[in-house]
């Protein structure tokens, strides 16, 4: 999340990391979103970051409920 998250989205690009794989976005909202699409009953998620960054956002939708299972 950030602008700093381009920069390992493009190094991890870079080392051969497969594109499909790398997702960066601009705001936790974005992230959000991407993640209510891509989590499936039963995952671990590790969320890093400060915060300063208000990763806590990201926890607290991860933790509702409301998440939809595939």
């Amino acid at each position: 999340v950030g602008v700093l998250s381009r920069v390992i989205a493009h190094e991890a690009l870079a080392l051969g990391m497969p594109a499909e794989r790398v997702i960066s976005v601009e705001t936790n909202g974005q992230a959000i979103e991407v993640l209510s699409g891509l989590i499936q009953a039963g995952d671990v998620v590790l969320v890093k970051g400060s915060r300063g960054m208000r990763m806590d956002e990201i926890v607290s939708e991860l933790g509702r409920p409301a998440w939809p299972t595939h």
